[in-house]
């Protein structure tokens, strides 16, 4: 089972045991698609970091004036981006055929199997999200380290 197929698992058995069956259906796809925008966004944040690393030595003047280009470029692409992002996913995962096939799956399985298979679906889940908070915390220290910060707060008019 793929880790995205054990995040729906995981899910679906969470439901199951508090007894809330019809929120498994959209609860999984919603994690799913919560994950994929955080690898997403993991991965945008190294290419962050190589931007910042190649314009590290720039005048401030010029790294002020490319900072607010690229801010009002692109806040509204990275949000329907994101936005695009989750909904492919999580209707990706709601198809009928799609959810069930996971499902059956991990019933044919004994209890130890899916217990383990929860586990990975959990800590995916986590770990995806912790990763991606991490990634943006470094990328902010190096962000405010090499004195794009100052640059960003330059009066240029």
């Amino acid at each position: 089972m793929t880790v995205f197929g054990s995040i729906i698992a995981q899910n679906y058995l969470w439901c199951h045991y508090r007894n809330r069956q019809g929120l498994a259906k959209t609860q999984g796809p919603i994690m799913v698609g919560l994950v994929w925008v955080a690898n997403v966004y993991t991965i945008y944040a190294y290419y962050l970091f190589t931007q910042l690393q190649a314009l590290k030595d720039k005048d401030p003047a010029i790294l002020n004036r490319d900072m607010w280009e690229w801010l009002h470029a692109f806040k509204l692409s990275f949000l329907v981006g994101s936005l695009l992002v989750f909904l492919l996913v999580y209707f990706l995962f709601r198809i009928n055929w799609v959810y069930n096939s996971i499902i059956n799956k991990l019933l044919r399985y004994s209890e130890q199997e899916q217990h383990a298979i929860v586990k990975q679906g959990h800590r995916y889940f986590w770990g995806s999200i912790l990763v991606l908070v991490l990634a943006y915390a470094i990328l902010t220290w190096f962000f405010v380290h090499w004195g794009f910060w100052d640059a960003f707060n330059l009066e240029t008019n």
